[in-house]
């Protein structure tokens, strides 16, 4: 589970990237007068591919496929072994012996959490609540890859279904949520936020002109 907690961590932390990138990107264009109304194929295209790929990206998050190291699978996979995610493993994790009684608490605390006061595994309710939450909070978002994405459904997508980019933002921060919740019962560490940080100033590219006044005239 560990090998998988940090695929998972890496792929959600890549499409949270992704999600950051293009709402930068709407800011920039929403707040220069000369691209805020004006038309273009490429804003289309730009908008189109962002939303098959979020939505391809929750979907397969929420993947029921035995093969795939994904969200859903891993804590399928916690509900049901639950009685071998202990109290004395997770301790092992993140307390080293000489530890203070401060951080030992902290960490005892965690596990309560997860697993009653005391309790000395992992409670399975504690996942199955886990997992209904990220069903249901992906279920429209999932349907829509399902019907748009992955194939083009002669059916159509249910109306009473068709995602919303609240939507998607809700199904995002439950997926990091519970990427973070894993993350720290299965390697005791907690990752914070799970979306890289951009090192570069990496709008700059848009202070640049794309195309060459002199290739401007030609066209």
């Amino acid at each position: 589970m560990t090998a998988w907690v940090k695929t998972i961590e890496a792929e959600v932390g890549d499409v949270l990237l992704q999600h950051h990138i293009f709402w930068q990107v709407q800011d920039i264009i929403r707040n220069n007068p000369h691209l805020a109304n004006a038309r273009s194929h490429f804003f289309e295209w730009m908008g189109d591919v962002f939303v098959a790929s979020a939505a391809a990206a929750v979907r397969r998050q929420v993947d029921n496929d035995d093969d795939s190291v994904c969200l859903r699978r891993l804590l399928r996979e916690a509900r049901d072994y639950a009685h071998i995610v202990t109290r004395s493993f997770y301790l092992s994790l993140c307390v080293a012996p000489d530890s203070d009684v401060f951080i030992k608490d902290l960490n005892e605390h965690a596990f309560d959490e997860w697993a009653g006061v005391g309790g000395p595994h992992l409670d399975p309710s504690v996942v199955e609540r886990d997992l209904s939450l990220m069903l249901d909070t992906c279920k429209t978002i999932q349907h829509y890859a399902t019907k748009r994405v992955a194939h083009y459904d002669k059916r159509g997508v249910t109306p009473n279904m068709m995602p919303t980019f609240q939507d998607l933002d809700d199904a995002y921060k439950v997926i990091e949520s519970l990427t973070q919740k894993y993350h720290l019962m299965f390697t005791g560490v907690w990752i914070g936020n799970v979306q890289p940080t951009i090192v570069y100033p990496w709008t700059d590219i848009f202070t640049l002109p794309w195309i060459p006044a002199r290739s401007r005239e030609v066209h």
